[in-house]
């Protein structure tokens, strides 16, 4: 598709797939430039592009849609800044809000969309649906009290870590250094011994990253509101939920091994259903104002 390489071929690429509108997500297998993308490169499979589109579905955009997933935020931000200059056009991105609304600004336009927390593993990976999924894997009716006391211990515990490690990571970002985020969320927990996060493995963290950033480091707004559990990597919360489900079920019932990508799948299903029975506010307002510049009815 070499005619994609002009701003007209990225605008026409919907009609290719018989699509209202093209729409780019991170994700995927691969990490690709803005040239792959004009290329008419896309990565073949990614969560990230699953979640978008059922969520847009759930919350009212029921026309086709072409998804295609390039895996880099940085291309993202690329064509982010296409659609503002009037370059593109039947074009949308839905990327992770990350910490871009803390450190650095978020684009605004109804065709730049994106999730309500730091990625969609803050939305999915929630206490509410945590306790839920163990309840569907333990086959419970009513949650014993020793079950209910050690979700909610492993929440509140995490909230008091969480609301530091959130500020810290704005810190570390102010001079574009990453924090937790530039590592995996399960090297914080280990659901088969503790449904809790590792404080060893946090110092450890700290003490490896702090002769990266410049001292004094300036403490963000007091005022700021960052929620341990929307604000922080999303990866991290993953991880903590992951944790809880195992420690849970190898603790209370006689799973010991819980394959993560069906785990996966399974949280991302009941968020679906949550939010087709009951609509979410944020997700339904973008949706609807996408709808709205693209002269669709919601």
């Amino acid at each position: 598709m070499a005619f994609l390489r002009t701003e007209s071929g990225l605008s026409n690429l919907r009609l290719f797939y018989d699509s209202e509108i093209v729409i780019f997500t991170e994700g995927g297998e691969r990490s690709l430039s803005i040239a792959d993308v004009e290329g008419g490169a896309c990565n073949q499979s990614s969560i990230d592009a699953v979640f978008w589109r059922n969520v847009l579905r759930a919350s009212g955009y029921d026309a086709q849609i072409e998804f295609r997933p390039v895996g880099s935020k940085s291309t993202l931000n690329i064509i982010c800044q296409k659609i503002l200059d009037g370059e593109i056009e039947n074009v949308a991105i839905a990327a992770d809000r990350d910490m871009d609304g803390v450190v650095g600004g978020v684009y605004q336009s109804p065709r730049i969309m994106y999730t309500k927390g730091y990625s969609w593993e803050n939305d999915v990976f929630t206490k509410e649906l945590t306790q839920k999924q163990i309840e569907s894997m333990l086959l419970l009716v009513n949650v014993p009290a020793q079950v209910q006391e050690t979700i909610e211990d492993a929440y509140a515990n995490f909230e008091v870590i969480g609301r530091h490690l959130a500020r810290i990571e704005v810190l570390f970002r102010q001079q574009g250094v990453r924090f937790i985020s530039e590592c995996g969320g399960e090297r914080f927990f280990n659901g088969k011994k503790s449904p809790y996060i590792d404080k060893g493995q946090i110092a450890k963290l700290i003490n490896e990253k702090k002769t990266l950033v410049q001292r004094p480091l300036v403490s963000p707004n007091p005022q700021l509101d960052l929620c341990p559990l929307m604000s922080n990597y999303g990866k991290l919360i993953k991880a903590l939920s992951i944790a809880v489900i195992t420690y849970v079920c190898r603790t209370f019932g006689d799973i010991k091994s819980i394959p993560i990508d069906m785990l996966t799948s399974s949280m991302l299903e009941r968020f679906i259903r949550k939010i087709e029975a009951s609509a979410d506010e944020y997700y339904t307002g973008i949706t609807h104002d996408l709808l709205s510049d693209l002269g669709m009815q919601s």
